[in-house]
């Protein structure tokens, strides 16, 4: 073998046997690809675990406040509920006396016109339709009136 041969040789068998520089940028490039690989693994178990507990803590306050909100909501309900009773009976009330007060006017109307006309008040004015109507009308305003007022007195 020619002496030119053997150099060829053995610088062959030099680069066979040392790892080059590209070699050994891929076995750093393979190595920090595992080690990152390895670290987002870490990093991903660390946040689910970091997300499960920010989850369950927004679950519970979210009932809690649920909870909450549905009692002062049922509060509110039954103290409006009472409220509305209390009021509904005194706008009754009002609204059968504001009744028993125009019946009343109407018939006081009726006696004056007739004590104008200088006519007795005799069997006839008191039989007459309008007249027995305005009394039976201001008997039940009455008798209403006195059922509310028992009602109302029950309650307090």
């Amino acid at each position: 073998m020619t002496e030119k041969k053997k150099l060829q040789k053995a610088d062959v068998d030099k680069k066979k046997s040392r790892p080059t520089h590209d070699t050994d940028f891929f076995r750093t490039l393979e190595d920090g690809v595992k080690q990152a690989g390895e670290q987002a693994s870490q990093l991903a178990e660390k946040t689910s675990k970091v997300a499960e507990e920010v989850l369950g803590k927004v679950k519970k306050g979210v009932s809690e406040a649920y909870d909450y909100g549905s009692v002062v909501l049922d509060d509110l309900y039954q103290v409006a509920e009472k409220y509305a009773e209390k009021y509904k009976a005194k706008v009754e009330m009002r609204r059968l006396n504001n009744e028993r007060t125009e019946a009343i006017t109407e018939l006081g109307d009726l006696v004056f016109k007739r004590h104008k006309a200088r006519k007795s008040f005799d069997a006839q004015f008191a039989n007459n339709r309008s007249v027995t109507s305005l009394f039976k009308r201001i008997d039940t305003l009455d008798k209403e009136i006195v059922a509310l007022g028992k009602k109302l007195d029950e309650k307090k």
